[in-house]
């Protein structure tokens, strides 16, 4: 049995085996421990139905202010101390599930689910696609997007993937609609004479009143901001009736936020649902061929509401300094999301229907004129295509110049055949060059003016570029284990990276951004060091690979 270690504001998991941090393993639905692989039971929400809330008594709650509409401590700074290493991690804004940034503890925070002034969670809906399954599935998504960059598709190298529990609330209510409106009822005459007889068709209209009944059960309602909310509605229906209890056992090792919106701010969005049904209804008691509703009176009888945290697999890749994100529903595996389109490809897809339709005409024409149609048709195809070869060429050069960048706009030391070939030491020049635009490219980043950090990754790739140009010059004899050095350190780059934009994912906070900037930091400041032992080792002996790291600024090198 899992042995929950809380404190006044968080609480974590430790494995009763060996000591080590339990994680909600989405396979098992049990407690697991990733070192020992032992199992736990979930000690806390495996057992009861969720309870419904009353609505109108919670809405009476927010307007008297115990319960407010934006609580001070969701929008500040709080810092935990990991139970595991003693480390300090920072949360901010809705996330209230996270790992320790030093040693991966899952941390969660207990002082805003629990909290008094809050709307507590009532259920969760745990997770039953795991993060293989996951993964098959936005391959398989990304696969039949034919017209994406082939660019997109290398999404494990610059995108961030999370699992997250978001937040959302359910309303049930009972109605009874008193209508006022009119029945049309079509039926045919026949008119005019002569080549003018027709037939029309009429409507004949009677006044009709009525009441109907409807019972609504689970109408859920997205409760996060940050996210593409019509996308996120297409990952319905949630199957809200298989929620268990709430325990925040099934959130650990996984990310988790709470509401951005309360019950009150997303009453709007579930009646607008329920009175659109409810007009259905409406239309379906008047009956007929047609129908007006002159008025509704509705009155709302029993109304409730229920918390849940509903599981989501988020995808975020950067292509073009543009974020695009991919939702998967962690039960039915539904997927939606968007993704960037090839000019390339669409053009060369036009160009070989073009050329499709000119091979149709030569097969079905005949004749002197037929003939000269096709070669017109075939002028045509052929000026298209030597015009699209031109054009591709020109850009083809020039997007070859820019992919062979490491930081954008400066031009690289190393040699333009590594845009495109597939050694060891190109395909690590390119890796420098798709995490220095990672970087650059997240929105979030440059919204909150974090120049300083970026400024040092570009710094860092910089400085590992020019030492692996150095060791590519070095006598074949030499040079793979030279090359194979810097593996290491274009991984640890990437990491730092990938830190930075994972958070930016998953919280709108600028202090929990700071705080993973901060976790980056610690990386790239230990790649500086190991960089700095090898340049000074390398001098030592003999100065070949040890270039002078150059200050960025505002994209340029100086010195």
């Amino acid at each position: 049995m899992a042995i929950k270690h809380s404190t006044e504001d968080s609480r974590t998991y430790p494995c009763g085996a060996c000591g080590g941090e339990l994680h909600f393993d989405i396979e098992s639905q049990l407690l697991k421990c990733p070192h020992c692989g032992n199992t736990h039971e979930l000690v806390e929400g495996v057992e009861g139905q969720v309870s419904e809330n009353d609505l109108r008594a919670a809405l009476q709650l927010i307007k008297s202010g115990k319960q407010a509409h934006q609580d001070n401590f969701v929008g500040v700074e709080k810092e935990i101390v990991c139970q595991n290493c003693g480390g300090h991690t920072t949360f901010s804004g809705t996330l209230t599930a996270e790992k320790c940034p030093y040693c991966a503890t899952p941390i969660q925070r207990d002082d805003v689910q629990d909290a008094p002034n809050r709307i507590p969670v009532d259920g969760v809906l745990p997770f039953s696609i795991d993060d293989k399954q996951a993964k098959e599935l936005i391959e398989k998504w990304i696969s039949k997007r034919w017209f994406a960059p082939s660019e997109f598709k290398t999404y494990g190298r610059t995108g961030a993937f999370s699992s997250v529990y978001t937040a959302y609330f359910t309303y049930d209510a009972d109605t009874r609609t008193n209508y006022t409106g009119r029945r049309g009822d079509n039926y045919t005459v026949t008119v005019g004479q002569g080549d003018d007889r027709r037939t029309e068709t009429r409507t004949r209209w009677s006044p009709a009143r009525g009441q109907v009944n409807n019972s609504f059960d689970d109408i859920t309602v997205f409760a996060n901001e940050g996210f593409e909310r019509k996308r996120i509605a297409k990952l319905e229906p949630w199957s809200t009736e298989d929620a268990k209890p709430y325990s925040a056992e099934y959130a650990a090792g996984h990310l988790a936020r709470t509401y951005d919106n309360d019950v009150e701010e997303c009453l709007p969005e579930a009646t607008t649902q329920m009175e659109t049904e409810i007009r259905q209804t409406v239309r379906q008691n008047i009956g007929g061929d047609q129908q007006d509703i002159h008025s509704l009176n509705i009155n709302w009888l029993k109304m409730t509401y229920k918390h849940l945290l509903l599981p989501i697999w988020l995808l975020t890749v950067i292509y073009e300094n543009k974020p695009f994100q991919v939702y998967i529903n962690g039960v039915t595996g539904e997927v939606h999301g968007a993704r960037p389109f090839s000019k390339v490809k669409i053009i060369t897809a036009i160009i070989i229907t073009v050329l499709v339709i000119a091979l149709i005409a030569v097969a079905v024409s005949a004749g002197g004129r037929g003939q000269m149609i096709i070669s017109l048709i075939l002028l045509a195809a052929v000026v298209g295509i030597v015009g699209f070869g031109v054009a591709l060429s020109v850009r083809g050069k020039r997007d070859f110049a820019k992919q062979n960048e490491v930081v954008p706009g400066m031009k690289s030391p190393a040699p333009a055949s590594w845009a495109g070939a597939h050694s060891p030491e190109a395909k690590l020049h390119r890796r420098l060059g798709d995490a220095v635009r990672a970087a650059n490219g997240n929105p979030r980043l440059v919204e909150l003016g974090l120049a300083e950090q970026t400024k040092q990754i570009e710094s860092e790739a910089l400085a590992i570029d020019e030492r692996l140009v150095a060791a590519a010059g070095l006598p074949t004899s030499h040079r793979a284990g030279a090359v194979a050095e810097f593996e290491s350190q274009v991984a640890a780059l990437e990491d730092a990276v990938a830190t930075l934009i994972k958070s930016t994912t998953v919280s709108d906070s600028k202090q929990l951004l700071e705080q993973a900037v901060s976790d980056a930091d610690v990386k790239l400041q230990a790649l500086a060091e190991a960089r700095a032992e090898v340049e000074a080792l390398d001098r030592s002996v003999s100065g070949t690979l040890a270039p002078r790291m150059p200050d960025v600024e505002q994209g340029k090198a100086t010195g």
